[in-house]
């Protein structure tokens, strides 16, 4: 994945501050930091198949989960950025949170891409439709 996306009619990327929503004593908008600092370098991505197989982000996925509002993400193939959005509103891409060292900090969750998005890339953000939201921020299965 690229690693950028635009939030709020701005474009963040990894070690910037995005706002996301967590469900911390109801529904809260807050601003947390892109990427969770480890030996190798800022993790931004985390795939969903095997999050909660992770001992980095079995504990986040199930306490810390939040959404992150955008109104497209970028893939880049052979140097040429690529625009992906839906129409008729944002997107909730499906993230987990947790405390690190730096501060609270997330990553977004990937999944296998499908579509037009598998002709550039092939792995994409996991995509909450508006209507499971809550869902996902509250269940500990999704």
């Amino acid at each position: 994945m690229c690693g950028r996306y635009l939030i709020e009619e701005r474009e963040i990327f990894p070690g910037s501050r995005a706002p996301v929503f967590v469900a911390r004593d109801g529904l809260q908008k807050k601003e947390l930091t892109w990427g969770i600092p480890m030996k190798s370098g800022l993790l931004i991505n985390a795939r969903g198949k095997t999050v909660t197989e992770k001992p980095t982000f079995r504990s986040a996925f199930q306490y810390g989960r939040c959404l992150v509002p955008a109104a497209e993400f970028y893939e880049w193939n052979q140097g040429v950025k690529y625009a992906f959005f839906q129409g008729g509103g944002p997107l909730y891409l499906a993230g987990i949170e947790r405390e690190t060292e730096r501060g609270r900090r997330f990553v977004i969750l990937t999944r296998e891409a499908e579509g037009v998005v598998a002709k550039y890339h092939h792995r994409m953000p996991v995509i909450v439709p508006e209507a499971q939201a809550q869902t996902y921020l509250k269940e500990r299965d999704y």
